[in-house]
């Protein structure tokens, strides 16, 4: 039996390294664009406590991510700086995957084997790359992945801090645990306004509620209830919020944001929900729940977690209506999916053993049952949505199109710029991969991602004109 079982684990981490490789594979052909090319000039041609002062006046109070946007690792040119890039997608998956296998371990400790915690948690990264709303932003582009994605993760490692401190387990002293979740705290928190937010409401509840569910107040959770709130000051205050602001005229219609929000965390949720792939997640969650009991010494109702899966939803949704009157790009749906995924499975399990085990007992209680849903989870992977769009781009080499015409491109830029020209045509790359939703800048030389590319390349007089009349002829 005990043989079995180890070959079943080595099958089944063999399929999750294969799956996720696909995503391994599409990062060693991205490129730069937009932000990227902007944020490495500013890092190139700024000190950064310069630029820092610079971005905290006259754009945004991000503070730790914009260290890293600055340091963009094209800061160190084409040739040291792309492969380097192209590693930050595979960090944020396996950094990812830490954080969940951090929180696992806090959460259930021993009672699982910890090769079986390892599954859960690759389980978990197929799923959520599979199934977050945009990849590309979410993973792949620099920008994005370092402000929202990195943060994420390292949400995950807060939690586990969290549990452990309620807990009494702190495995290490208590003043290196306090020490790791303040510095995490202070990190997530400067990141981008929507973790500063989460951070603040998920501190000022966590206190509150320590104070029922252990009948005292805890004076290090109010700490870092008072932390949160003085890192939130610190971006709210940034003069640079204004300047951004100002682009967007239907911003702080509180009435209009609330509407919108709750329209798209009820259109999300029940787009998730139903999505093929967290269906047979949700039924693969359950099935293990079932034979392994991870969460029995738990008390909670599907309530709860469902709540506050919701409520995170809506605050992910509605702070950018609130401040700028449209949604946007989706790299902060892609963290509203990082907070809803895990607490529905919770809210899941819950109801399982308040009904489901009540009205359908023999549900999954052969042991094949869970094998049989994760093959079928597998096979789903490859054949929809975000899984089936990297196959279809691997496939057809629409990727490594892409790759070629983006590094013919630099070549025909350089080139332009040793000679002196002033302009240059590059035909636009068509197709584009479907798997990572990336658009040229256009035709127009003076766009502010073609500006920022021709400085980078070394001009600052170059007009770079992308997919132009002349050229798609």
């Amino acid at each position: 039996m005990a043989k079995e079982r180890a070959a079943i684990h080595l099958l089944f981490t063999v399929i999750i390294l294969l799956v996720i490789g696909r995503f391994v594979l599409v990062s060693s052909m991205v490129h730069p664009y937009a932000d990227d090319w902007s944020y490495t000039v500013s890092g190139m041609r700024e000190p950064l406590m310069e630029r820092l002062a610079t971005e905290y006046h006259r754009w945004n109070g991000r503070i730790t991510s914009n260290i890293l946007v600055l340091n963009n690792p094209m800061v160190l040119g084409l040739e040291r700086g792309l492969p380097l890039y192209r590693t930050v997608p595979v960090v944020m998956i396996l950094l990812t995957f830490a954080g969940a296998f951090a929180l696992w371990r806090a959460l259930f400790g021993a009672r699982v084997p910890l090769w079986t915690g390892l599954l859960v948690c690759g389980c978990y990264v197929v799923v959520f790359l599979h199934v977050m709303p945009d990849p590309g932003e979410g993973i792949y582009w620099y920008t994005g992945s370092v402000t929202y994605q990195l943060p994420n993760a390292l949400l995950l490692f807060l939690m586990a801090g969290w549990l452990r401190w309620q807990q009494r387990d702190h495995g290490v002293s208590r003043w290196a645990l306090l020490g790791g979740n303040m510095l995490l705290t202070v990190f997530i928190a400067l990141s981008n306004e929507v973790h500063m937010v989460l951070l603040l409401l998920a501190h000022v509840a966590l206190f509150i509620g320590t104070r029922y569910t252990k009948g005292g107040w805890d004076p290090v959770l109010g700490a870092f209830a008072v932390l949160s709130f003085a890192l939130a000051l610190i971006m709210i205050l940034a003069p640079g919020n204004e300047v951004r602001a100002g682009q967007y005229l239907e911003r702080g219609q509180l009435f209009r944001s609330v509407l919108y929000a709750g329209l798209q965390t009820g259109r999300f949720i029940i787009t998730w929900v139903f999505d093929p792939i967290l269906i047979l997640a949700a039924m693969a969650w359950v099935a293990f729940d079932r034979s392994h009991e991870p969460l029995s010494n738990f008390r909670y109702t599907f309530r709860l977690p469902l709540a506050l899966s919701i409520t995170a939803v809506f605050v992910v949704m509605f702070l950018p209506y609130w401040g700028t009157g449209i949604l946007g790009q989706h790299r902060t749906v892609n963290v509203a999916f990082f907070l809803f995924f895990p607490a529905w499975l919770l809210s899941l399990s819950a109801w399982d053993r308040a009904v489901g085990r009540l009205r359908w007992p023999q549900l999954f209680k052969q042991p094949s049952s869970l094998g049989m849903v994760l093959v079928a989870l597998f096979v789903m992977c490859q054949v929809w949505g975000t899984g089936a769009r990297v196959n279809g781009d691997l496939w057809n080499d629409t990727l490594a199109d892409y790759d070629r015409g983006i590094r013919s491109r630099y070549a025909v830029i350089m080139s332009a710029v040793s000679r002196g020209d002033s302009t240059v045509q590059i035909p636009a790359v068509r197709p584009m991969p479907t798997s990572i939703r990336i658009t040229d800048e256009g035709p127009d030389p003076d766009h502010w991602g073609n500006r920022a590319l021709a400085r980078y390349m070394g001009s600052d007089a170059l007009d770079i004109v992308i997919g132009g009349s002349n050229v798609d002829q």
